[in-house]
């Protein structure tokens, strides 16, 4: 019986001076903590302002969403916010339907301090000015980082990125160049050469592949190491034609556009052989940009939408048109193609995402004055 009234005595004693722990702090302090603990681990993202409204109200990049979540209020008397301002977001009641801005006096340290990042797989190139532009994207059409390259590009197949999201570049300058960029635009690598390169692509094996009219011969497919971009092969097309875009497949097969004889063309990498061909009409066989996604090569061609051809060449030339009137460049990724172009006389660049199938499936504004020459590149494989 002793034993079991010193137990319970304790635990009295235990409990007072819990009790006196609380009764001694404010209880704003420990609602303060509580929400801390609730709130911010659940309803609390960070966000970065993409525009204000007329209304005082702001549209927000939100992190882990691919959308713009429009019309968001603020608490803030006076928030002088501006597009790029990081800003706190809050669900009220953890609803996703009622986000605000945090006021900077309402912010209070919380677990959730990752900045809001969008990671670039979608990279795209432009002039705007007679400045070039590289500018990147998310596969929900985000818009991530830009920056200026170190030349201006004047290609329509001038730009591929590897599995690591590093981008290379073709410059057309005096002498030509190729520079490798990581993701937020530093330099990696850059080679001058002494060559025309009509193309550049990336082969599932990692390597860099490039299209070139040489000192002494032309249309020389060149294999360049990834990192150096030196040479480590190369092998020659019929070089009396006139070839444009190069796109892979997932093995050392690629394909070509043939324009002198209006043909698209597949070869062999290993062996250096033609494997099989198929004929398009003749006007869609200049400037175009090649892409392959499942069962279907989708080139663009700068005067007309794009035309299909499926790979297996059985079931020959198949029109499709998407509405942007002047395409300039596909890439593909994940079985979707990505398309850049414009409207004529317009100016604005148009980034679409289509399925293989050709249904469109997001079309964005890429960027609100850039002009032709222009590039799309993503990794496809």
């Amino acid at each position: 019986m002793k034993r079991i009234i010193i137990v319970l005595m304790i635990l009295l004693i235990t409990m007072g001076v819990f009790n006196m722990d609380i009764m001694g702090r404010p209880m704003t302090d420990i609602q303060r903590k509580m929400v801390g603990q609730i709130d911010y681990g659940i309803n609390v993202v960070n966000g970065i302002v993409e525009s204000e409204n007329i209304n005082k109200t702001y549209n927000c990049y939100v992190a882990g969403e691919p959308v713009i979540y429009p019309n968001i209020p603020t608490f803030s008397r006076n928030p002088k916010l501006q597009p790029g301002d990081k800003v706190t977001i809050e669900f009220i009641n953890g609803c996703r339907e009622t986000p605000v801005i945090l006021a900077p006096e309402d912010i209070r340290e919380r677990p959730d301090t990752t900045p809001l990042t969008v990671e670039g797989v979608i990279f795209i190139s432009y002039w705007i000015g007679g400045v070039g532009y590289i500018r990147s994207f998310s596969a929900d059409g985000v818009l991530g980082t830009t920056w200026v390259p170190e030349d201006d590009h004047l290609l329509y197949n001038g730009i591929c990125v590897d599995s690591s999201g590093n981008v290379f570049y073709v410059a057309f300058t005096t002498p030509h160049k190729i520079i490798k960029y990581d993701s937020s635009g530093n330099i990696l690598a850059s080679l001058a050469v002494s060559y025309q390169v009509q193309a550049i692509s990336i082969a599932s094996d990692g390597y860099i592949y490039t299209l070139e009219n040489t000192t002494t011969d032309n249309n020389m497919i060149i294999k360049r190491d990834p990192n150096t971009l030196a040479i480590i092969s190369t092998f020659q097309l019929d070089p009396t034609k006139s070839y444009w875009g190069m796109s892979f497949l997932n093995d050392d097969r690629f394909y070509t556009v043939n324009g002198n004889d209006d043909v698209i063309e597949m070869w062999r990498v290993a062996t250096g052989a033609e494997i099989a061909q198929v004929a398009v009409t003749a006007s869609k066989t200049t400037l175009a940009s090649l892409a392959v996604a499942g069962s279907t090569v989708l080139g663009t061609d700068f005067a007309r939408d794009p035309w299909w051809v499926p790979t297996n060449l059985a079931a020959g030339e198949i029109d499709w048109a998407i509405g942007i009137t002047r395409c300039f460049s596909v890439t593909s990724k994940d079985g979707f193609f990505y398309v850049l172009g414009n409207l004529v006389n317009l100016g604005i660049l148009y980034l679409g995402k289509y399925t293989e199938g050709g249904v469109l499936v997001w079309l964005i504004e890429a960027v609100e004055a850039g002009y032709y020459p222009s590039s799309v590149g993503a990794y496809p494989f």
